[in-house]
C-alpha cells in the first residue's frame, strides 16, 4: 500500500532514509515523492552492488529498487524490467530487456549528443549532458547517470540492441566522468582486457582506484588482486605489495564483498599453515637440542671418568718417574764419588811406589861416587827436560792468554 502522501511505504532497510524525508519534507507533491523514490533507488543499487561504502545486502537493495519503481522511480522501472523483478520481489524468469533498453535510452535523452573529449586524466569521454529544464535537473540527475552506465552494460552485452563495443565504452566513458563508481569499474575492466579498447593497464589501475575510493566493494577486490602482482608503468604499485593488497581486500571484505572474505580466509589458512609450520620445526629443533644435551650428558660423565683415570695414571708414572729419577741421580753421585775416590787412592798408591823406589835407586848407588855423579847427571838431565818441557808449556799457555 501507499502512505497518505502516496508514497510507498519502505522496507526496514530504508526506513531512516524515509522517516528523514518526511520529517524534512512536509509538503509531498508528484515531484518530490519522485524525488524520494530516486533515492530510494540510488539506496537499493548501493545495497545490491556494495557501492558507496554500502554492506552488500542483495534482498534489501532488491526491495528497496521495487519500492522505488512502485513509487515512480524511472531507472527503477527499466531495472525491475532488466531482472524480471515485479511488485512481489520475486525473480521472474521472463525479464523484458527491450523495454529496459527502451527506459534507460528514454533516460539518457539528455546525454546524446556525444562528442569525443579528453578528460585531464587522459580517458576518452563523451559530451556532457545538455540543458534540460531546471525543475527537472535536479530530479533527474542521480537517475540519468545511473541510465549512462547501463546503457553502456547493455550495449556491451547486446541486452535489448545488438552488441555494440564503441558504444558501450562512450556510454561507461560518460558515466564515470560524472563519477559513477560502477561505470568506473566497468571502463577500467575494457582497458585491463584490452577486447573492446587497446590494452592500458596504467588507465585500468587509475580508474579501479577512483572507483575502490568512491566505495565500490568490488573494485577495491580489483585492487587488492592488482597489488599483488604489481602494474608496470605506475610508480606506486610497480612491485608487489602484499600488504596494500591485504588493506583492500579488507575494506571489501568489510562490505560483505564474498570474493574478499574468501581471500582473507585462503590467507589466514596459509598464515596458520605457515605458524604451525614454524612451531613444529620449533619444537623439532627444541626436541633435537635436549637429545643432544642429554647425550653430551651420558659422554660428559663416562669422558670425566676416563679422564680421571687417565689423570691418575699419569699422576703415578709421574711419581714413580721422579722416584726413578731421583734414585738414578744419586747413584750417579755415588759413582761419581767413589770414582774420585778411587782416583784419588790410586794416585796415592802410584805416589808411595815412586817414593819407594827412588829410596832404593838413592841407597844402591849411595857408595859410589862416579857412579853417584853419573847418576846425580842423569837425574839433573832427566829434571832439566821434564822443567823444559814444563816451561813450554807455561809459556805457550802464557801467550795463550796475553799474559
Amino acid at each position: 500500500g501507499s502512505t497518505s502522501s502516496g508514497l510507498a511505504p519502505p522496507p526496514s532497510a530504508s526506513i531512516s532514509l524515509y522517516n528523514s524525508f518526511m520529517n524534512n519534507d512536509s509538503n509531498f507533491n508528484a515531484t518530490s515523492i519522485q524525488i524520494m523514490a530516486e533515492k530510494m533507488f540510488q539506496e537499493g543499487w548501493d545495497h545490491l552492488m556494495g557501492d558507496h561504502f554500502q554492506t552488500i545486502d542483495r534482498q534489501a537493495g532488491q526491495a528497496l529498487i521495487i519500492r522505488a519503481m512502485l513509487n515512480g522511480s524511472t531507472v527503477a522501472k527499466g531495472f525491475c524490467a532488466f531482472r524480471g523483478w515485479g511488485s512481489s520481489g520475486s525473480d521472474s524468469k521472463n525479464p523484458n530487456h527491450a523495454e529496459a533498453y527502451a527506459i534507460f535510452s528514454g533516460v539518457s535523452k539528455g546525454f546524446t549528443n556525444l562528442n569525443n573529449t579528453n578528460n585531464s586524466d587522459g580517458l576518452t569521454h563523451t559530451s556532457s549532458m545538455s540543458q534540460q529544464s531546471s525543475k527537472n535537473m535536479s530530479v533527474e540527475l542521480n537517475a540519468s547517470v545511473n541510465a549512462l552506465a547501463m546503457m553502456g552494460y547493455f550495449c556491451r552485452n547486446g541486452y535489448g540492441t545488438e552488441v555494440n563495443m564503441g558504444d558501450s565504452i562512450r556510454w561507461f566513458a560518460n558515466a564515470a566522468k560524472k563519477k559513477h563508481s560502477w561505470a568506473m569499474a566497468m571502463l577500467a575492466f575494457c582497458y585491463q582486457e584490452g577486447d573492446e579498447i587497446m590494452r592500458d593497464e596504467v588507465k585500468a589501475y587509475k580508474l579501479y582506484k577512483k572507483s575502490a575510493e568512491l566505495g565500490y566493494a568490488k573494485a577495491m577486490f580489483n585492487m587488492g588482486e592488482i597489488c599483488l602482482v604489481g602494474v608496470r608503468g605506475v610508480t606506486e604499485a610497480e612491485d608487489p605489495d602484499h600488504d596494500k593488497a591485504m588493506h583492500w581486500f579488507k575494506k571489501a571484505a568489510l562490505q560483505k564483498y564474498a570474493k574478499a572474505e574468501e581471500r582473507l580466509v585462503e590467507y589466514e589458512k596459509k598464515q596458520s599453515g605457515r605458524l604451525r609450520r614454524a612451531l613444529r620445526s620449533l619444537s623439532r629443533g627444541k626436541s633435537r637440542e635436549r637429545g643432544k644435551s642429554r647425550e653430551r650428558g651420558r659422554s660428559g660423565g663416562s669422558s670425566d671418568a676416563s679422564r680421571t683415570s687417565r689423570t691418575s695414571r699419569t699422576s703415578g708414572s709421574n711419581k714413580s718417574g721422579d722416584r726413578n729419577r731421583s734414585q738414578s741421580r744419586s747413584s750417579r753421585g755415588r759413582n761419581r764419588s767413589q770414582s774420585r775416590s778411587s782416583r784419588s787412592k790410586n794416585k796415592e798408591e802410584r805416589r808411595g811406589r815412586s817414593q819407594s823406589n827412588t829410596k832404593k835407586k838413592v841407597g844402591n848407588n849411595s857408595g859410589d861416587d862416579a857412579s853417584q855423579s853419573g847418576t846425580n847427571k842423569s837425574v839433573s838431565k832427566s829434571i832439566s827436560s821434564r822443567s823444559g818441557r814444563s816451561g813450554w808449556g807455561l809459556r805457550r799457555k802464557s801467550k795463550t792468554l796475553g799474559d
